[in-house]
């Protein structure tokens, strides 16, 4: 079958839904904030992955930099403390610990303020991980009866790996009960863990110069240099949060910068745009196209070269039941997912991140089979 983008977009009408399934109420809401606005959980205890490219880390400190010494009333207190968690959510796998290898569990958990992996316990335990005094003075104050309410209307959340670089909830719900907040998490690693700049690394004025060019009108990107690294501010109307990278030079900040940016709505592709940019950058690693496109999103199809690329009748199968945006699919002929609308930037963000991670599936199946 020949890729026809006349047959693909006038012909296969289908729309890409954005489904908020609602799970029925077992228990009552968990009562409103002051501001109306969704309770907001301080994260704890989350480290950087081993390995892992420099620009996909939000600022997670290795633990390794923060082994010290503990009072051993307040190790214990910590523990027993972690032990009294109300579980918040489960993600699928284990989390291997980063001394010893011991699987530290998958689960999340939180006092109504914090929200910590289950595998924390382990690392203060057992490798002596300092944590921050703000959530010491927590624990030391004992358990706060405000928190009550929340935590008893919490119902554990199940989350995924979904989507074009997304983890997400099974279930959506609207509103939002909770969310989390890394802030603090980032601030007090930042603080407490030496810089690492990298060879080459790119000078302050370059950054912010970098940051404007990637800034539009919905969207805004800020650096200042703290704690010897680059700290990342993006402004999204009355959003702001902020991560933090090592030193590093222009093209990983970058890529980091593209990971959090949102398109341009001044600046959107029509799909045959797209699909131009796409054919561009085909190659032995694969292609990736815009099967079907309405006014609120795509469907992109990523393939390798000797696919075929999908029938009317695999698109319609694929959809009947609608898809998220936080969601992917699989089958013979390759993997799809629904985006929103992207801008230049975005969509050669999306190719990019398209191809690398074939040619490393394709570099890890010659390992193998070498092996």
């Amino acid at each position: 079958m020949s890729f026809s983008l006349a047959v693909l977009v006038g012909v296969w009408v289908l729309i890409l839904v954005l489904r908020r399934q609602q799970e029925p109420r077992r228990r009552p809401p968990p009562p409103p904030e002051p501001d109306g606005g969704p309770r907001r959980l301080a994260l704890l205890g989350y480290w950087a992955e081993p390995g892992a490219p420099p620009d996909q880390s939000p600022g997670w400190p290795d633990p390794h930099d923060l082994v010290g010494e503990w009072q051993s009333k307040d190790r214990r207190a910590v523990v027993a403390y972690f032990e009294r968690g109300t579980l918040l959510r489960e993600f699928p796998g284990f989390s291997p610990c980063r001394f010893c290898g011991q699987q530290t569990g998958a689960r999340e958990f939180t006092d109504g303020f914090w929200a910590w992996p289950e595998g924390l316990t382990h690392y203060v335990e057992a490798h002596g991980v300092r944590l921050p005094e703000a959530f010491l003075e927590r624990v030391r104050a004992g358990p706060d009866r405000s928190a009550a309410p929340f935590l008893a209307s919490l119902e554990p959340e199940q989350w995924v790996q979904g989507g074009f670089e997304a983890f997400s909830p099974i279930i959506l719900k609207d509103p939002r009960p909770w969310i989390t907040d890394q802030g603090a998490w980032l601030d007090w690693a930042a603080a407490n863990t030496p810089a690492r700049p990298r060879e080459g690394a790119a000078t302050l004025e370059e950054v912010r110069a970098l940051c404007g060019r990637l800034s539009h009108s919905s969207w805004r990107a800020e650096v200042e240099e703290v704690h010897g690294r680059w700290r990342l501010e993006a402004i999204y109307g009355a959003w702001r949060a902020h991560w933090y990278l090592q030193r590093s030079p222009a093209g990983i900040v970058e890529r980091r910068l593209l990971r959090l940016r949102p398109s341009d709505p001044l600046g959107l592709l029509t799909v045959e745009q797209a699909n131009e940019i796409a054919v561009s950058c085909d190659g032995p690693w694969g292609q990736v196209r815009v099967v079907a496109g309405t006014a609120d999103g795509w469907l992109v199809w990523s393939k390798r070269p000797a696919d075929e690329w999908p029938t009317r009748e695999q698109l319609e199968t694929s959809l009947g039941n609608g898809m998220r945006f936080d969601q992917v699919g699989w089958t013979a002929n390759g993997k799809y997912y629904p985006i929103l609308l992207p801008d230049e930037p975005a969509w050669r963000w999306i190719l990019t991140v398209e191809r690398e991670e074939r040619e490393a599936e394709a570099a890890r199946q010659d390992r193998e089979g070498s092996a």
